[in-house]
């Protein structure tokens, strides 16, 4: 008898950097789904915004840093190790052939999920991912009936009374390039790898 996939939260990003944000809404997600482990999915170059400031590698290094004492959650690296753009749809295609034993849960914010379908192959896409839909601080608040009226997959899709904290990358950004401190923005080991590879110090406080 073939066991029943995991159910796994999956949260894909550039993570430009890794932030505590980052790290409280996959845990979170995790927990409410009473998931198996949370993944944290880095693109390494993302279709609708502007390429990340940090190269590949060092993005990676960052999450598995912030990940190492965190308890079930992990880093998995199968976009930056596949070339070009990284498209969601190739990544739940892939995994549903490589990890066929987990149950891959997306995380995306209410405003992504309003625009789902500007993504790549969005009707391909959508007629396969499970999708969990959270809160975005200073959007329209996301409920179950915007998800039907936006004609989102309702037994593949879940909307979780979850805001993630107010943290952003491009805030953690414009402070190193401010010269400010990022303490409780991101993890110390994380602002230990900032500032000995001096990322961001010149970096645009938008982007």
């Amino acid at each position: 008898m073939t066991a029943e996939p995991r159910p796994v939260a999956v949260l894909g990003g550039t993570f430009d950097p890794v932030h505590t944000g980052h790290i409280a809404l996959v845990t979170a997600v995790r927990d409410q789904l009473e998931a198996h482990e949370a993944w944290l999915v880095p693109a390494r170059t993302p279709s609708l915004r502007t390429e990340p400031v940090a190269p590949a590698q060092l993005r990676l290094a960052m999450l598995e840093t912030a990940v190492r004492a965190v308890p079930g959650v992990r880093v998995i690296d199968i976009e930056l190790r596949r070339p070009g753009i990284s498209y969601t749809i190739d990544t739940v295609e892939a995994l549903a052939v490589a990890r066929r034993d987990v149950l891959p849960w997306w995380i995306v914010g209410a405003d992504a999920a309003r625009h789902i379908r500007e993504w790549h192959r969005s009707e391909e896409l959508l007629g396969l991912i499970h999708l969990v839909v959270v809160q975005r601080a200073g959007t329209p608040r996301f409920d179950e009936a915007e998800a039907r009226s936006l004609q989102l997959p309702p037994s593949r899709t879940r909307v979780l009374d979850i805001t993630p904290p107010a943290v952003s990358a491009s805030e953690v950004r414009a402070r190193v390039a401010a010269g400010r401190s990022v303490t409780g923005l991101v993890p110390a080991a994380v602002a230990h790898i900032i500032a000995a590879s001096g990322l961001y110090r010149s970096a645009p406080a938008v982007r």
